[in-house]
């Protein structure tokens, strides 16, 4: 029987635009024509796809210039999963080395928050903890809990105010009134009760969750994140978060 593994890797080349490989496989080698048609179809349906999952990038950009970088982007990650809804995982991260790109050094941080609303709108189902749970324990039995994130939260650091450039491109207004600034910001994307939500954080807040999601307890979390003085505001986001649904519907003490 004949393995056809070898031959599935050299047609992937093929769309990726290596010819060499695949012609070993056709009875003719002028059929190579042919597949080379396929593969600008395949080509522009990756690329179609790139612009659908970054609109907020494609509204900064222009869909000229988003049509170019995502047809260069998938000749450099050519799609691997045939369910094309989340493909573009490395986009952000191929905006931080396209050249046409760099006078616009904020863009990878926008791509990131495009990428996180689709990991969060796609990502695995689970309950959001309610603030009854904590009803009846100790504020020590409390300060014990090892919480667990939504797992559709994503949080996103960034040295330019990335949020604020999405949240407004992302609704198609454009940058009227908005300055760009070159300061740290934090933000957090997440499936809530109410729907696709997304918020600006401090970076107290930002430090208190990427702490919960490496496995410190409500103490630890909050003593590593924010000093006496932050303690009662952290303590309000706490509460703040819980409500929103940050966290998932299951704790240890």
């Amino acid at each position: 029987m004949l393995d056809r593994s070898p031959f599935h890797k050299r047609f992937t080349d093929m769309l990726a635009g290596e010819d060499e490989g695949i012609t070993t496989w056709l009875e003719d080698p002028t059929h190579i024509a042919r597949l080379r048609v396929y593969r600008n179809n395949v080509t522009t349906a990756w690329a179609d796809t790139i612009v659908k999952n970054f609109p907020t990038v494609e509204q900064l950009v222009g869909t000229e210039f988003m049509r170019g970088v995502a047809v260069a982007f998938v000749k450099y990650e050519p799609a691997t999963d045939p369910v094309l809804s989340t493909y573009g995982d490395g986009f952000p991260e191929f905006l931080d080395t396209f050249k046409p790109a760099r006078p616009l050094p904020y863009l990878p941080d926008v791509a990131r928050l495009d990428r996180a609303w689709t990991e969060a709108f796609f990502a695995a189902s689970a309950p959001a903890m309610k603030v009854k749970v904590l009803a009846g324990r100790s504020e020590d039995e409390v300060s014990a809990l090892e919480l667990v994130l939504h797992p559709s939260l994503r949080l996103l650091p960034s040295r330019w105010n990335a949020w604020e450039i999405w949240k407004l491109n992302r609704a198609g207004h454009g940058e009227t009134g908005l300055t760009l600034k070159e300061e740290p910001s934090w933000s957090a994307i997440w499936w809530s009760p109410e729907g696709l939500a997304d918020q600006q954080l401090s970076e107290v807040e930002f430090t208190f969750l990427r702490r919960i999601g490496e496995g410190d307890n409500l103490r630890a979390a909050m003593s590593g994140a924010a000093s006496e003085e932050d303690a009662a505001r952290l303590y309000a986001f706490f509460s703040e978060a819980l409500t929103k649904g940050m966290f998932q519907a299951a704790l240890s003490n």
